[in-house]
């Protein structure tokens, strides 16, 4: 016998039109939002990128052809150019691996190691898949938040910085940097997308922010000793792209339109994508799994 209590009205009002993903994307930002490093580490994202701009408009108020005399010390100096003296996509790739490792990766750890377990050891899972919301729905929520926070400590500082060089430079720069937008938004968006299912895919299974952090951790650092070792062994080319913080590297170069810079002691970008792209799938797998298996209600 269905049970029905007499209070029950059914709702005759206006439903929203926003997608059923929106309260869990809105409910995860202001999760995050609520973790003191993951604040800091967004508001000195940001404060570097002003820093960095106010020391361009510094230069250029004080030596307005500073970059005519960074250029000409950087060929004196260093007559290989093997370091980026003159602000091109070169310059960029290096902001970038800057922004990644002080930023990103720390910012993805401590933002999704306990995203989804905390959901799972809760059972909230069942109490969200109870009303007018799918798996798929709430992995989006999840996900786009997750993006949105990456990407915002990332790509727009680094678009700002961008901004100000282009608006501030001499005639003909624009040429030198125009790729860069389309290059950080592929490096970024195609590291963060990665990063976002990887480590909640592995909080699914471990259901412990500890173990999370460390086991990402020791992924990060042994990957490259390993994937070198593996490479030594069999003389295998394609085992150097199991280097994690390499393919970044390579990744970063390949959107940059800097392929030629990529020597031969590293992978190659279709390798470096594949492995970023095979440990997507993976994990997208992963959580489509963890997330159906403990969200059965009833």
């Amino acid at each position: 016998m269905a049970f029905r209590a007499a209070e029950y009205e059914r709702f005759h009002g206006n439903r929203s039109s926003l997608p059923a993903w929106w309260p869990i994307f809105k409910a995860t930002m202001h999760r995050g939002w609520k973790v003191t490093w993951v604040r800091r580490i967004c508001l000195g994202a940001l404060v570097s990128a002003f820093g960095l701009t106010l020391m361009f408009y510094m230069l250029y108020k004080v030596i307005p052809g500073w970059r005519e005399l960074m250029q000409q010390f950087g060929q004196m100096v260093d007559p290989e150019e093997k370091l980026p003296f003159k602000i091109d996509a070169r310059f960029y790739a290096g902001i970038l691996k800057l922004y990644i490792y002080p930023v990103l990766l720390p910012l993805s750890v401590l933002f999704g190691q306990d995203l989804i377990s905390s959901d799972m050891r809760t059972r909230a899972l069942e109490a969200y898949f109870a009303r007018p919301l799918t798996p798929l729905t709430y992995l989006l929520g999840r996900t786009f938040a997750f993006l949105a926070f990456l990407l915002g400590a990332t790509l727009l500082p680094l678009l700002w910085v961008w901004c100000f060089d282009v608006l501030t430079a001499p005639t003909g720069h624009f040429e030198l940097v125009s790729m860069v937008p389309k290059g950080i938004f592929l490096s970024f968006g195609g590291v963060s997308l990665v990063l976002a299912l990887l480590i909640q895919a592995v909080s699914s299974i471990s259901k412990s922010s500890t173990w999370t952090s460390m086991g990402l951790i020791v992924l990060f650092i042994l990957s490259t000793p390993i994937a070198h070792i593996l490479h030594e062994l069999t003389d295998m080319a394609g085992f150097l792209a199991l280097s994690i913080p390499e393919s970044i590297g390579i990744i970063i170069y390949s959107a940059l339109d800097l392929g030629e810079k990529i020597d031969s002691d590293h992978a190659s970008p279709i390798q470096a994508i594949f492995l970023f792209a095979g440990i997507a799938l993976l994990s997208l797998i992963i959580l489509w799994r963890r997330i159906l298996r403990k969200g059965v209600v009833g």
